[in-house]
Protein backbone atom coordinates (compact mmCIF):
# COMPACT_ATOMS: atom_id res chain seq x y z
CA UNK A 1 0.00 0.00 0.00
CA UNK A 2 1.43 3.34 -1.04
CA UNK A 3 0.29 6.88 -0.33
CA UNK A 4 1.58 10.25 -1.42
CA UNK A 5 2.87 12.78 1.07
CA UNK A 6 0.14 15.24 0.16
CA UNK A 7 -2.53 12.63 0.96
CA UNK A 8 -1.38 12.65 4.58
CA UNK A 9 -1.18 16.45 4.73
CA UNK A 10 -4.78 16.58 3.41
CA UNK A 11 -5.81 14.47 6.41
CA UNK A 12 -4.50 17.17 8.73
CA UNK A 13 -6.67 19.79 7.03
CA UNK A 14 -9.64 17.41 6.86
CA UNK A 15 -9.54 16.94 10.62
CA UNK A 16 -8.84 20.58 11.36
CA UNK A 17 -12.04 21.66 9.64
CA UNK A 18 -14.26 19.55 11.88
CA UNK A 19 -15.91 20.40 15.18
CA UNK A 20 -14.02 19.00 18.13
CA UNK A 21 -10.71 18.66 16.29
CA UNK A 22 -7.84 21.14 16.37
CA UNK A 23 -4.71 20.77 14.28
CA UNK A 24 -1.42 22.56 14.92
CA UNK A 25 0.99 22.40 11.98
CA UNK A 26 4.63 23.41 12.06
CA UNK A 27 6.77 23.56 8.99
CA UNK A 28 10.46 22.95 9.31
CA UNK A 29 12.64 20.16 8.01
CA UNK A 30 9.43 18.08 8.00
CA UNK A 31 5.75 18.92 8.38
CA UNK A 32 4.91 18.31 12.03
CA UNK A 33 1.32 17.97 13.20
CA UNK A 34 -0.31 17.82 16.60
CA UNK A 35 -3.95 16.83 16.47
CA UNK A 36 -6.26 17.45 19.39
CA UNK A 37 -9.77 16.13 19.86
CA UNK A 38 -11.97 17.74 22.48
CA UNK A 39 -8.87 19.38 23.95
CA UNK A 40 -6.90 16.13 24.30
CA UNK A 41 -3.75 15.47 22.28
CA UNK A 42 -4.47 12.32 20.30
CA UNK A 43 -1.54 12.24 17.92
CA UNK A 44 1.75 13.79 16.98
CA UNK A 45 3.12 12.89 13.60
CA UNK A 46 5.42 14.17 10.89
CA UNK A 47 5.79 13.73 7.17
CA UNK A 48 8.68 14.83 4.98
CA UNK A 49 8.36 17.68 2.52
CA UNK A 50 7.97 16.82 -1.10
CA UNK A 51 5.53 15.26 -3.51
CA UNK A 52 6.71 11.69 -3.58
CA UNK A 53 5.24 8.47 -2.33
CA UNK A 54 5.26 7.20 1.22
CA UNK A 55 5.60 3.47 1.57
CA UNK A 56 7.14 0.78 3.68
CA UNK A 57 7.70 1.38 7.36
CA UNK A 58 7.03 5.14 7.28
CA UNK A 59 3.38 4.71 6.28
CA UNK A 60 3.07 1.98 8.92
CA UNK A 61 4.28 4.39 11.61
CA UNK A 62 1.97 7.19 10.43
CA UNK A 63 -1.00 4.79 10.38
CA UNK A 64 -0.24 3.71 13.94
CA UNK A 65 0.06 7.33 15.06
CA UNK A 66 -3.46 7.88 13.70
CA UNK A 67 -4.44 4.81 15.78
CA UNK A 68 -6.09 3.12 12.80
CA UNK A 69 -5.90 -0.29 11.21
CA UNK A 70 -4.84 -0.70 7.61
CA UNK A 71 -8.36 -0.78 6.12
CA UNK A 72 -9.62 2.17 8.21
CA UNK A 73 -6.55 4.24 7.36
CA UNK A 74 -6.98 3.54 3.64
CA UNK A 75 -10.64 4.60 3.91
CA UNK A 76 -9.64 7.72 5.85
CA UNK A 77 -7.14 8.76 3.19
CA UNK A 78 -9.72 8.09 0.44
CA UNK A 79 -12.26 10.22 2.38
CA UNK A 80 -14.75 7.39 2.80
CA UNK A 81 -14.19 7.46 6.56
CA UNK A 82 -15.44 10.75 8.01
CA UNK A 83 -13.98 12.69 10.92
CA UNK A 84 -17.01 11.67 13.00
CA UNK A 85 -16.34 8.01 12.20
CA UNK A 86 -12.70 8.54 13.19
CA UNK A 87 -13.83 10.05 16.48
CA UNK A 88 -16.07 7.01 17.10
CA UNK A 89 -13.11 4.67 16.44
CA UNK A 90 -10.97 6.61 18.92
CA UNK A 91 -13.74 6.33 21.53
CA UNK A 92 -14.12 2.60 20.89
CA UNK A 93 -10.38 2.06 21.32
CA UNK A 94 -10.39 4.07 24.55
CA UNK A 95 -8.37 7.10 23.41
CA UNK A 96 -11.34 9.44 23.99
CA UNK A 97 -14.10 9.50 26.58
Amino acid sequence: MSFRIRDIVKLYYKLGGNVGFKVELREGRDTLAKIFCDGKLILFTKVPHGKGALDGRLIYYIRNQFKLGEADFRDFVRCTLSAEDYKKILKTKGFLE
